[in-house]
């Protein structure tokens, strides 16, 4: 994302469990996510597993005043694993995560304010947020030794069932 990205708005709203995926289009149902998107996201009692968080975090709070709680950032427990003092992308995680697999991010600086959503935005929102969830559980097997309490690490028990999670991931243009 590049600065002027971060000025724009939520134009799209990807949530996810192991089961299902969503994405969610935030403009015709502004008072719904304000109302019950916020209830689900400042629940304390569910696991949300973002990645970059920074910018999910400012955008969520800019856009609908969500706060969320009980978060990890699975960019930071990447860098983490690979001993790295910059940001990797998404790709770039899943990649060494899953060698072999490699997520396409043809899509990233698309104009997602465009309605409706191509079929190839729309795959491309879907295998992020899938991809995200399967990055989360196999880095908390190797990183299970290390705990953290901030808020973008969170020290996550092993017995959180995936039915508890929570994936989010913001589109901002």
């Amino acid at each position: 994302m590049t600065m002027f990205d971060c000025l724009g708005m939520t134009a799209l709203i990807q949530i996810g469990t192991i089961d299902e995926d969503f994405l969610i289009d935030p403009f015709p149902l502004y008072m719904e996510i304000y109302k019950d998107l916020k209830k689900i996201l400042e629940d304390s009692q569910k696991l949300k597993i973002i990645y970059a968080a920074e910018n999910e975090v400012n955008w969520l709070r800019r856009d609908f005043d969500i706060e969320i709680q009980n978060m990890i950032d699975c960019q930071l427990l990447y860098m983490l694993h690979a001993s790295m003092n910059t940001k990797p992308g998404l790709s770039l995680c899943v990649e060494n995560i899953f060698p072999g697999f490699k997520l396409s991010k043809e899509e990233t600086h698309c104009d997602w304010r465009r309605r409706p959503l191509t079929e190839s935005m729309k795959t491309y929102a879907h295998l992020d947020v899938y991809t995200l969830l399967r990055v989360y559980l196999k880095l908390r097997t190797i990183v299970s030794c290390i705990f953290f309490t901030s808020r973008y690490f969170l020290n996550i028990p092993k017995w959180y069932s995936p039915h508890q999670y929570t994936l989010v991931r913001t589109y901002v243009y």
